[in-house]
């Protein structure tokens, strides 16, 4: 009996985390999509500068 009890527990926990995390997702989109494009740009120049000293 003990493993169907913590397969219960298991099920239960996931189920109530994405609740907690999803608004707070949701809230950082903006700022997260902003924070990676800078970090693509940036990756971008630093390709682009290791490019032009390669030729």
């Amino acid at each position: 009996h003990p493993p169907t009890v913590q397969a219960e527990v298991q099920v239960d926990k996931p189920a109530e985390e994405p609740a907690v995390v999803i608004p707070k997702a949701k809230t950082n989109l903006s700022y997260h999509s902003r924070l990676q494009k800078e970090k693509l740009r940036e990756k971008d120049d630093i390709l682009a500068a290791k490019f032009m000293e390669i030729f």
